[in-house]
């Protein structure tokens, strides 16, 4: 029984933290659904989502693919793990493609996984001096993203993505592109992909 209600709990207080009552909606196309919200006077976050029809354990393995994340996610230049899969947590290195006249950037994430009955939260976090830095890129330092999945019934899941990243050096209206874009492009390819 204590078991069942802190699965509850869990599951509760993750949805709450994305619940978007605090959030304005950018963007509602393609059965996505994007909300930016201000996290302090120059940074903004994002929270983008979706059902995809397919169980969760396939949208989840799928996610957690992270060699091939740069075939499906925006300006996702290459994507590589870079530490061994444990039960808790790997590394992976992303090159983000910003376009000239910018220098590209590179990221470095610790992902952990946090699985219960019927949700499923994939966490990424910066980890900027994991590798050394690479003279061809910008690293960023500050980058958070929380893939959440939720089960709806054995065909459909609801997946969220919530993410923000200080991109420093680049113009608010390039980072006000990225901000909508991102999640919008990731969503729909996850949808494509099983639809």
């Amino acid at each position: 029984m204590i078991k069942i209600l802190l699965s509850f709990f869990l599951v509760f207080f993750s949805i709450q933290l994305q619940k978007p009552s605090e959030w304005e909606l950018k963007k509602d196309q393609d059965y996505v659904k994007v909300y930016v919200r201000d996290l302090d006077t120059h940074l903004k976050e994002f929270l983008g989502e979706t059902i995809v029809n397919q169980h969760i354990d396939s949208v989840y393995s799928f996610i957690m693919d992270f060699d091939h994340a740069y075939q499906w996610m925006y300006k996702v230049k290459s994507s590589k793990r870079i530490s061994p899969l444990n039960e808790k947590n790997f590394y992976v290195y992303f090159t983000v493609n910003i376009n000239w006249p910018l220098t590209d950037r590179d990221l470095v994430m610790e992902v952990t996984k946090d699985i219960k009955e019927g949700i499923k939260i994939i966490t990424l976090d910066s980890r900027p001096k994991f590798v050394p830095e690479d003279k061809d890129y910008v690293r960023i330092i500050d980058s958070k993203s929380i893939w959440t999945l939720e089960y709806v019934d054995k065909k459909r899941t609801k997946v969220f993505l919530q993410s923000h990243s200080d991109i420093q050096g680049i113009p608010s209206w390039i980072t006000d592109l990225f901000i909508t874009q991102t999640p919008f492009y990731g969503l729909k390819n996850l949808r494509k992909r099983f639809n």
